[in-house]
């Protein structure tokens, strides 16, 4: 059978003679990898200690399936009964789309509206020893198509009012511990290790694409994991890029489902699932934090307004306003702390 790589040469040779006769400059639309990956029969030449050796995470084996999908958000009660207490994964196709971020967040919008707001960056490939580096939006945007950096930051007071607040955790335990909103920006090329966080989140996509890998907390043990951080979050040593089975053998069996994000849909991360993120070319999206909790007290769902609501009129532990000297994120939640105090004081 003929394919594209064995008709190279003579790609090859069209192209060179469009060039040399019309002076044709050549453009290539950049195409994003089938996810999840085409898993082929292992080769014994190269693939001597088990499929997918030394490739990306995910080509070891065929994913069980994707994530369970929705189009509508949930009830905050069916929410946390059928998935944040069993700590299941879900995904929300177009929940977010009626964010005015969605039509707004351009880079020319970004810069000339918020432009003078301070924000977080990291290098794309995520490396736990760096520190978050403090910059000017505007310096970001005028640097993150050529740098290895991007925006992981605070969701700043000033933005809120253009995202969109979950619908499924406006009531309840879930509305009374959502912690802090986070901001994403980046060119593409970026990716996360395999790693977990303490806390629930709802991750929103505003622009871009991102593939997700999932992987219960189950499977901790055959992960290799990095020692837990002090904020309760952990990640495993091995490289998702290029997974080497000779070190970390038993990654091969580890069983994962996927999902693919497109701009409006969300995906709900519970507090120790551990994940994967893949982005390819320029993204945006923003993340609801929110603490786990052993019960769910939904008095207040009768009388809450489950409408359209705006991250600007939701309570958050932990914000970034404009001048302030430090951008706080990442901590625990004080309501928390309030909370277990007082069950001790009432327990004694």
């Amino acid at each position: 059978m003929t394919t594209m790589w064995s008709r190279t040469p003579l790609i090859a040779h069209v192209l060179c003679l469009q060039l040399i006769l019309f002076h044709c400059p050549l453009t290539f639309a950049y195409e994003p990898p089938v996810f999840p990956p085409e898993i082929p029969e292992a080769q014994l030449d190269s693939d001597i200690f088990g499929r997918g050796h030394l490739k990306p995470f995910g080509h070891q084996h065929a994913p069980q399936g994707p994530v369970q999908e929705y189009t509508e958000e949930l009830h905050p009660r069916a929410f946390y009964e059928d998935h944040i207490k069993p700590r299941r994964p879900l995904v929300y196709r177009q929940t977010i789309a009626d964010s005015p971020a969605f039509q707004l967040w351009s880079d020319d919008y970004l810069r000339q509206v918020y432009g003078s707001l301070d924000v977080l960056c990291e290098v794309k490939n995520e490396d736990r020893s760096t520190t978050p580096k403090k910059m000017l939006m505007s310096e970001f945007l005028d640097r993150y198509q050529k740098d290895n950096v991007y925006i992981v930051t605070v969701l700043p007071d000033d933005m809120r009012k253009e995202v969109k607040a979950p619908h499924s955790i406006l009531c309840g335990s879930s509305r009374r511990f959502i912690q802090e909103a986070n901001l994403w920006v980046s060119n593409g090329g970026t990716r996360s290790l395999l790693h977990y966080d303490s806390d629930h989140n709802i991750h929103c996509l505003l622009a871009g694409r991102k593939d997700f890998v999932m992987i219960p907390k189950k499977y901790q043990s055959q992960l290799y994991m990095a020692s837990t951080t002090l904020n309760g979050s952990g990640y495993s040593r091995v490289d998702p890029d290029s997974v080497d089975l000779r070190i970390y053998p038993l990654v091969a069996g580890i069983p994962w489902t996927w999902t693919t994000l497109l701009p409006g849909d969300c995906i709900f991360i519970p507090g120790g699932y551990l994940h994967q993120v893949r982005a390819y070319t320029r993204s945006v999206s923003e993340t609801v934090l929110f603490t786990p909790t052993r019960w769910f007290n939904d008095s207040d769902c009768d009388s809450t307004d489950l409408g359209y609501t705006s991250l600007a009129d939701v309570e958050l532990k932990w914000t970034y306003v404009k001048g302030q000297k430090h951008i706080e994120m990442g901590y625990m939640n004080p309501e928390l702390i309030r909370e277990n105090l007082y069950s001790m004081i009432t327990v004694h």
